[in-house]
């Protein structure tokens, strides 16, 4: 994480190192590959919490949707990704807890 004051405003602000640099887009036969290597449900892939989406109001249109067009959606936006990803030859870890790190990541 960056710390830094913003000495106008007296305010301190914390940016993490996604905030700082751009988005990359994983293609999306790096997504389907990672999605199935995981193990874990597509829906985990997506950021919930992020502005974007929120405002494409995914919560109620993902359901009605194949998992084709949410790998797809998932390509087109990089926000739309659940950050951290770690992709290793042998582990794909989505998010961070912080147990689940410690356990797998060494």
């Amino acid at each position: 994480f960056f710390f830094f004051n913003d000495t106008a405003t007296t305010e301190i602000y914390t940016l993490s190192l996604h905030d700082a640099l751009p988005i990359w887009n994983p293609s999306v036969e790096e997504l389907t590959e990672w999605i199935k290597r995981s193990k874990l449900p597509l829906k985990n892939f997506f950021n919930t919490s992020g502005l974007v989406y929120k405002e494409m109001k995914l919560k109620d249109k993902l359901p009605a949707m194949s998992e084709a067009e949410q790998i797809a959606l998932l390509a087109s936006d990089g926000k739309l990704i659940k950050r951290p990803l770690l992709i290793s030859e042998d582990q794909v870890l989505v998010g961070f807890k912080a147990d689940e790190w410690n356990s797998q990541v060494k």
